[in-house]
């Protein structure tokens, strides 16, 4: 039997049933979901090539 970082028993071997806690080894489950993408840029900050910056209109 599995035993947790944190010294719970339990019969799953990829989470502690008893805290939750990742069991020690267990990889990603197949087919995870992948993290979101990043923000867009902040209301009213023109990127790099917008407008009046290098390559933009204006």
């Amino acid at each position: 039997m599995p035993t947790c970082p944190n010294g719970h028993q339990s019969v799953s071997d990829d989470w502690c049933e008893v805290c939750g806690h990742r069991m020690a080894g267990a990889g990603a489950p197949t087919g995870a979901v992948p993290p979101p993408p990043p923000p867009p840029p902040a209301y009213g900050y023109p990127g790099p090539g917008g407008p009046g910056g290098p390559g933009g209109p204006g």
